[in-house]
């Protein structure tokens, strides 16, 4: 609980306004409303336990995916590289660094999905096996709790590819990294060869 604590306190919290201000959280909020009044309007027999087992499924090896990304960026092996990120902001006035931005990225988005595993749970529980996913005879908590799911999961999908966006990021900032080093190693052996050229 504690780490749960510190996580929302110390890092999700002082990133709110950043989390709140995204077009992808609205967009799901959005998502969320109009496919609940859209399919109860239409005749479209989506049974709850598909669409909600589909979602557990995803979201477990979306959270999988995650987790290796977090694991994988402690253990960067390139230090120089890390203490660029580490050294470097987003913005001028950013209180966290870029290594930190890259590690909440990956927490966050674990974050969502494992609220989606466990409202994707829940609902599994609470909807008979032959449940329509919006009934319009449904009491309207049962509605709600499908459009919580479903924009959810539209948050979810939109947030998983903002992480794989942000990886493809990190990795043409590491390119450069990369040939920023080659071409350094490169004049500093040239300069030595030159040392000793002159040396003779």
């Amino acid at each position: 609980m504690r780490a749960l604590a510190r996580f929302i306190t110390k890092e999700a919290w002082p990133r709110k306004s950043r989390v709140l201000g995204e077009s992808i959280l609205w967009l799901s909020v959005l998502a969320g409303l109009v496919s609940g009044q859209a399919l109860l309007r239409v005749d479209f027999h989506l049974l709850a336990h598909t669409f909600f087992g589909a979602s557990l499924t995803y979201s477990s090896i979306a959270l999988g995916f995650c987790v290796t990304g977090v694991t994988m960026t402690l253990a960067f092996a390139d230090q120089s590289f890390v203490r660029r990120l580490v050294s470097s902001r987003v913005t001028k006035d950013s209180a966290h660094c870029m290594y930190s931005d890259l590690l909440f990225v990956f927490t966050w988005t674990a974050f969502v999905h494992l609220l989606l595993i466990a409202s994707s749970i829940i609902c599994l529980f609470a909807y008979k096996p032959t449940a329509i996913l919006f009934e319009p005879t449904a009491y309207w908590a049962v509605t709600g709790m499908s459009g919580f799911v479903v924009g959810l999961q539209a948050y979810a999908l939109l947030q998983f590819l903002s992480t794989v966006l942000t990886l493809s990021t990190v990795g043409c900032k590491y390119i450069e990294h990369l040939e920023r080093a080659i071409k350094e190693d490169a004049a500093k052996a040239a300069a030595e060869s030159s040392g000793k050229a002159k040396g003779k």
